[in-house]
């Protein structure tokens, strides 16, 4: 397999060191590569701020710029190390400098648009991301946030993911369900392999807050505001052998019901990032020629590991070193990427007329 930067119609082959980063919790990807003893010109053809892709044989999988070059000489060699990101590395980087900071009743897929438009990104969904964006259909940008930040919370209030592919522009889903087509093996493919298994962010009880502020828009028969409501709720992870209560305050106003989701999903969503799995397999390709990609699901297979399941794929990592071609790969329960539902707030129905809207 070849490994191809191109850039200034120029193409740049036979790299001696190379990583190329592709993750679902960076946004964007990245790559690292370096040569020694050739191209010694080449400093002078690639430069920081060019576009550039970089193509393993025919298949795209950056689309970006060059963020650094760093040429080195001595007396017995040269060498170029080129670092870069696709063009999602704008998004992190980034502030929101929108003048309005605000925009009203849009799709989700459509409000991340307007922020990514200047940076020259598409924005696609593949998952129905609903009809408006919640938060009373309106989203504010706090001033020096940037756009990742943005982005990232906007997907997490409407159960989504984001990040990007391989053209650089931005991909809104949720967690994968298609299968790789290699399974990974200890003492058959797998290389080398760690686990961690980490409880220090699991807790025994999630008790969920909710508010639900009557203030001046519910008044009594009496004329006085009517009492806050304090809707909650509690899971127990029967797994946590001791107690270890987290107390969590619900995003805007919650119901009762708001707050026994928010609950499930904090336990749940806990319990999977748990663990996670770290494998390296050799070369870039599965065993149907298709590149290890993130978001799909592969089987994992380690006695030594303790592991025995279907896994998502949350990072790729496309190596050479002085030993070849490999792949890092990151694994992680799926429901570590579970995203938590929208629920709409019930108001309560008073046949006795206690409380009567202002």
């Amino acid at each position: 397999m070849t490994l191809a930067l191109l850039t200034n119609n120029m193409r740049f082959e036979g790299w001696t060191a190379i990583e190329v980063n592709r993750s679902m919790a960076n946004l964007c990807g990245s790559f690292n590569l370096t040569v020694t003893d050739k191209w010694q010109g080449v400093a002078r053809l690639i430069r920081a701020g060019d576009t550039c892709k970089i193509m393993i044989d025919d298949d795209q999988i950056i689309n970006g710029y060059v963020d650094s070059v760093y040429p080195r000489v001595d007396g017995r060699s040269h060498q170029i190390m080129v670092i870069g990101r696709d063009k999602g590395g704008d998004l992190i980087d980034c502030s929101i400098a929108d003048k309005k900071g605000q925009w009203r009743g849009l799709k989700l897929e459509a409000l991340i648009s307007e922020l990514c438009k200047p940076f020259g990104i598409k924005v696609t969904a593949n998952v129905d991301t609903g009809s408006t964006v919640n938060a009373a259909d309106l989203f504010k940008s706090n001033q020096g946030v940037t756009v990742f930040e943005a982005i990232k919370r906007i997907c997490s209030l409407n159960g989504c993911l984001a990040y990007s592919d391989n053209e650089g522009n931005l991909l809104i889903t949720r967690a994968g369900t298609e299968k790789a087509t290699t399974a990974i093996v200890q003492g058959v493919n797998m290389l080398a392999g760690d686990a961690a298994y980490d409880n220090s962010n699991r807790y025994s009880h999630y008790i969920v807050k909710g508010q639900q502020s009557g203030g001046d828009q519910f008044i009594t028969p009496t004329g006085k505001p009517s009492p806050i409501t304090e809707p909650h709720a509690t899971v127990i992870d029967e797994n946590m052998a001791r107690y270890r209560p987290l107390v969590i305050l619900a995003d805007g106003q919650a119901d009762t019901a708001k707050c026994q989701q928010r609950a499930k999903w904090e336990a749940s969503t806990r319990e999977g990032k748990s663990r996670y799995f770290n494998v390296t397999v050799s070369g870039w390709r599965q065993d149907d020629g298709q590149l290890w990609s993130v978001n799909q699901l592969a089987r994992l297979t380690s006695e030594y590991l303790e592991v025995d399941e279907d896994l998502l794929i949350e990072a790729v990592d496309y190596v050479l070193d002085e030993m070849g071609e490999k792949t890092r790969l990151t694994l992680v329960p799926k429901q570590a990427y579970d995203v938590l539902p929208d629920l709409k707030v019930k108001k309560k129905k008073d046949s006795s007329n206690e409380f009567i809207k202002g």
